[in-house]
């Protein structure tokens, strides 16, 4: 593969979010958690909507800077209902005019829920709740979580605020848009559309190595083991991507990349086809 076509990847599709899914879910969570600075959080229990977007806006308050986690389920104009949950620290966001109908107790702490209204009538209750919308607004840890719905009862919306679960990054097989193997010499991430569709890639930090493949097996391959300027496979290597454990494996969209303690092992899922890469070595693998 070409330096030119290299870059063209690398700065085409991999200084922003890539998709992760469906159309509007820009990240995973377990992305989202390794870039945070504070702990993130996801639902156990989503009441069967689906995640419909997922991403990592900047916040919308101008004395606030930073991100925030932002999830989606559902539909907001279904009647099967809709759960907006927001996470950040410090607190980010507005919430516009509501009244506080309730106060509940969510893993030891008050919180209070609020009922969405017009500035001009705010003479809510509980039962608008369904209707107008709940939000949620509390801290969990140092995190703070704001959760708000659509044509859901009460009891539903608190089914799902009771069911967030700390994203853990040490669990065996993580969902990661980009990472490090252990020894932090290979980066590896995923591009989700490319001239040739979906790819998982792989760089040096010697930026002597490069190689990607394609879902149907394709594979792409820079090997200059003493890279002049002009030879280089890769630049803008991430430093401070999350870096895997031995053993650990980040499997996403059809593609699986297994960590050993020197070396990252990437192929597609459902034929083995790939390569290996270490410091200073990139080889093919099932092919």
């Amino acid at each position: 593969m070409s330096r030119r076509v290299i870059l063209a990847l690398l700065c085409g599709c991999l200084l922003t979010p890539a998709g992760a899914s469906a159309a509007g879910v820009e990240t995973t969570f377990d992305q989202a958690a390794a870039d945070m600075d504070f702990p993130v959080y996801k639902p156990a229990d989503t009441l069967g909507l689906k995640l419909t977007a997922l991403s990592v806006p900047t916040c919308e308050l101008d004395t606030t800077t930073g991100l925030r986690v932002a999830a989606a389920y559902g539909n907001r104009r279904s009647s099967r209902g809709f759960v907006s949950i927001a996470e950040s620290f410090p607190l980010c966001g507005n919430a516009g005019e509501e009244r506080v109908v309730r106060r509940v107790r969510i893993g030891g702490a008050r919180v209070a829920v609020a009922v969405r209204c017009r500035p001009t009538s705010c003479h809510v209750t509980a039962k608008d709740g369904p209707r107008l919308g709940f939000r949620l607004l509390w801290r969990k840890g140092s995190t703070f979580i704001d959760l708000r719905s659509r044509h859901l009862s009460l009891a539903k919306v608190l089914r799902v605020a009771r069911s967030l679960t700390r994203v853990r990054l040490d669990r065996p097989t993580l969902q990661l848009l980009n990472f490090l193997s252990p020894d932090r010499q290979v980066w590896c991430g995923f591009v989700p559309s490319s001239t040739r569709g979906a790819q998982e890639f792989c760089g040096t930090r010697s930026a002597a190595q490069f190689a990607s493949v394609a879902l149907d097996g394709t594979l792409s391959v820079c090997d200059h083991p003493n890279p002049s300027p002009a030879e280089v496979c890769l630049q803008n290597f991430d430093d401070e991507a999350p870096v895997l454990q031995p053993g650990q494996v980040s499997q996403l969209r059809g593609f699986r990349c297994v960590a050993a303690a020197q070396a990252m092992t990437c192929t597609v899922s459902a034929s083995g086809k790939g390569f290996t890469m270490a410091a200073n070595s990139v080889v093919p693998v099932g092919m």
